[in-house]
């Protein structure tokens, strides 16, 4: 199980990683929409390593971290370049097999209010981070940047 996890979790990670890496610095910053690509980036990002964690109280949040910054609902704070992103997100793939693999699938969430074992909970967050993937591909689209493949797993190493 945990092989197939980390594999899907790759795969939605590469994806993400593809489509930061396209975004034109315009389109990174622009309010025109409800949030900002880089706002929503984070916000994937930063709750897939939340969720990744054995619960709310051993999660360490990125150094880079502003609070609030992760929550969609917030205009304010410091905005996160491509760099930085990008950095997280190859650090996020490099913790994942670690963390899965230390995690009885069985086990409760350690999320009390997602009722659900560790198994669901993860197929819980890769739909998240890949929702948002999709928001932002949608994104580029808009703006006239394709490209963006599929990717249907993804091996780490």
């Amino acid at each position: 199980m945990q092989q197939l996890l980390i594999s899907q979790y790759g795969a939605a990670l590469q994806m993400l990683k593809n489509a930061i890496e396209v975004c034109p610095e315009e389109l990174w910053t622009a309010n025109d929409l409800s949030h900002a690509f880089w706002k929503i980036a984070y916000h994937a990002l930063h709750f897939t390593n939340f969720y990744l964690s054995e619960n709310e109280h051993s999660f360490s949040p990125w150094p880079l971290h502003e609070p609030g910054n992760h929550q969609l609902q917030q205009k304010e704070g410091r905005v996160y370049s491509h760099e930085e992103l990008l950095q997280l997100l190859q650090q996020t793939e490099q913790s994942l097999k670690t963390k899965l693999s230390l995690q009885d699938m069985r086990a409760s969430s350690g999320f009390e209010w997602l009722p659900m074992n560790k198994a669901e909970l993860h197929l819980y967050n890769i739909r998240h981070l890949q929702h948002h993937v999709g928001q932002l591909v949608e994104r580029l689209h808009y703006a006239g940047i394709t490209g963006i493949r599929w990717v249907g797993r993804q091996e780490l190493h």
